[in-house]
């Protein structure tokens, strides 16, 4: 989710992240290597042209022939009317049993949004007041029957462990530890009356394509001709109803302690509040480039990141629209390589000993088929921010597709790629005639990373 900084917007970088924009000597090297296109500034494109696909069904009826009052039926006659009209009533139940299952299956369906389902929907549907409400359609997607409380979600009576993350304008990151597993929860409010962060809350209709999202790029590690590893795992999904349980407060206000918090404390919400929760598998820390060990370790998180962004162009139409340093994750391995595979063709990126993992998708956009998910950016204050590099980032893709969210550009997943370069190159290595070749290399990839119109045509290129 984006986040929220001091200095500037409700929507920043996430709390706890100290690394600075660049150091001296390096940003002299960087300046150095994109002088010849800096200047120019982004390229504004066409005001483009907002997809839109709509379906439409038309019924007619015939009039039955007319039957006069005076004509009696015979016995024999009655027989057929009655057994003609068990024959319809048989005909009408099945088809309306038809379509129940066929709206239970779309809906459970993790392949298609809500709106896609709402227009397949409505035409068939025999009984519009039956028609699935916004609550109703995101528990359907989050595979659950009903609401269920903070214990029953996430059995916290029992944990070994249990500490906030991180924050974000619309939640709250936990990691929740139990004997037999250890998860990164996300919980976010929904559907209620309180402001929370000074905003209104997410309504379960709006938090909707983050959840089909998330399930899509999880599932893409079971692939076969795109497949990659690099999206967070989604474990399931949970639709809460209550007061924020104690054993999470705690952890808030031991965050709180430690570090400024600029979240609202969660013991705000009343007993009715409703809260949407992802239980992702715990995937690693914050991304800080001076943590990293060398220029290889740097090198092999840009491409990391490069090849899932790729995997999900060519599967789903995929951009992120907010890869700052909160949303890249890593942690130490001992694979020596990941594996990807790109349109059938398998490829193989050194880890030097760190896995990378992407999360948060609030902002965005993925298609399949001829339905569009994504978040209407115009309508938030994304573009106010001073003082952080990531909210020049914004403005580029502000002026890229002249506020038309809808449509599909992948550049700008090369110009998060770009941002996270620059960041990368913050860190002061140890030189020598090996690392200082090194460097120059990944200097050299700024200029095209900004120019590439795609993840894609930039992976296709390099491998």
């Amino acid at each position: 989710m984006a986040k929220r900084s001091k200095s500037s917007t409700p929507n920043s970088s996430k709390a706890g992240s100290s690394v600075t924009e660049a150091d001296e000597p390096m940003a002299k090297r960087i300046k150095r290597s994109t002088s010849s296109f800096s200047k120019a500034g982004p390229s504004e494109m066409d005001e483009p042209t907002a997809r839109s696909s709509t379906s439409s069904t038309s019924n007619s009826s015939k009039a039955g022939p007319s039957v006069s009052k005076m004509d009696k039926p015979t016995a024999r006659g009655r027989a057929k009317a009655s057994n003609r009209g068990r024959a319809e009533l048989s005909v009408l139940l099945c088809e309306r049993s038809f379509h129940r299952h066929c709206s239970r299956m779309l809906l459970s369906s993790l392949d298609s949004d809500t709106s896609a389902l709402h227009s397949f929907m409505a035409p068939a549907a025999p009984e519009p007041a039956a028609a699935m409400g916004p609550l109703d359609q995101l528990l359907s997607v989050c595979s659950v029957s009903s609401l269920v409380t903070f214990e029953e979600a996430l059995r916290l009576s029992n944990v070994t462990k249990c500490i906030k993350l991180g924050e974000g304008s619309y939640g709250e990151v936990f990691l929740v530890a139990h004997e037999d597993e250890e998860s990164a929860i996300k919980i976010v409010p929904i559907e209620g009356t309180l402001l929370y962060n000074g905003d209104t809350q997410l309504t379960a209709k709006s938090i909707l394509p983050e959840v089909v999202i998330t399930r899509a790029l999880s599932n893409l590690r079971d692939g076969t001709y795109n497949q990659c590893s690099t999206f967070v795992e989604l474990k399931r999904m949970h639709c809460i109803r209550g007061e924020f349980h104690p054993v999470l407060l705690q952890a808030w206000e031991e965050y709180r302690c430690k570090q400024e918090s600029e979240n609202d404390c969660p013991d705000m919400f009343p007993a009715e509040q409703m809260f949407a929760a992802f239980e992702f598998v715990a995937s690693g820390k914050d991304l800080n480039p001076r943590q990293l060990a060398d220029i290889k370790q740097s090198t092999s998180v840009l491409l990391q990141a490069a090849c899932g962004l790729a995997v999900a162009e060519c599967e789903l139409n995929f951009e992120h629209r907010d890869l700052h340093l909160s949303n890249v994750l890593v942690r130490p391995t001992t694979e020596t390589d990941v594996q990807f595979i790109l349109n059938g063709k398998s490829i193989k990126v050194p880890t030097h000993g760190v896995r990378v993992t992407i999360i948060d998708f609030t902002l965005s956009r993925m298609e399949k088929g001829n339905t569009v998910l994504y978040t209407d950016m115009s309508k938030g204050n994304f573009f106010d921010g001073q003082g952080l590099y990531q909210y020049d980032m914004y403005r580029f893709m502000r002026n890229w597709n002249k506020h038309n969210w809808e449509m599909y550009q992948p550049r700008t997943n090369t110009l998060w790629l770009y941002y996270l370069l620059t960041q990368l190159n913050t860190k002061t290595f140890k030189m020598d005639r090996d690392t200082d070749t090194r460097v120059e290399l990944l200097l050299s990839w700024l200029p095209k990373l900004f120019e590439e119109p795609s993840a894609t045509s930039f992976v296709k290129k390099f491998f």
